[in-house]
């Protein structure tokens, strides 16, 4: 969320609200303007759409030689969550892109990189929204019942951090955790539930 004084994000999703399809050179153009405003220094790179990113906002590739930045948008994301976060995550990825120019390589998301998109960036945006949409299995510890999303269909056995934490790193078959149904998924019948006749 920008801040409440941060009259030019505001002004700036004013501007963007009316467009509809963002294309890549609106992207690019959104993202040099930001950069520009912030840093008074044109952002050099790349912005395209990625329909390949799930469960992050967007992501940034810095090229050390040429000094260009590639940010990749997830598009699921910004048109479930809207222009106001678009710009909030450009805003995240730029910050990483400005530490980056100053030499900054492994930064991550530490106390040096909070400071630098609060203070430079005007922005809160250190996580990207959840989108749940994308967590399509869930699986749920059979003692403490906590719960784990994942976008991939886990065919591996699976158990319980919490629980093999609080046994001292020991696990037990207690602590395994069980593929929750999904609505509309039909019942696969066991190996030992299959009757005469039936197709295997």
């Amino acid at each position: 969320m920008w801040r409440q004084n941060d009259l030019f994000t505001e002004s700036l999703y004013y501007q963007i609200s009316a467009m509809e399809n963002l294309q890549e050179k609106d992207l690019l153009w959104i993202t040099d303007r930001i950069y520009m405003y912030y840093v008074q220094e044109p952002y050099t790179g790349e912005v395209k759409w990625s329909n390949r990113l799930k469960t992050s906002g967007a992501n940034i590739r810095y090229d050390i030689k040429t000094g260009h930045g590639l940010i990749q948008v997830n598009r699921q994301y910004a048109e479930k969550f809207g222009k106001l976060e678009l710009l909030e995550i450009l805003k995240h990825e730029l910050a990483h892109y400005y530490l980056y120019k100053q030499g900054k390589l492994k930064h991550g998301h530490g106390e040096v990189f909070k400071k630098t998109l609060r203070k430079i960036f005007h922005s809160e945006c250190i996580w990207a929204k959840r989108n749940e949409d994308v967590y399509r299995y869930t699986y749920v510890c059979r003692k403490c019942k906590s719960v784990y999303k994942s976008t991939k269909n886990i065919k591996r056995v699976i158990y319980c951090g919490r629980c093999a934490k609080e046994n001292k790193g020991q696990i037990k078959e207690a602590f395994r955790m069980d593929q929750k149904k999904r609505e509309g998924d039909k019942k696969i019948p066991s190996e030992k539930g299959y009757k005469k006749g039936d197709v295997k």
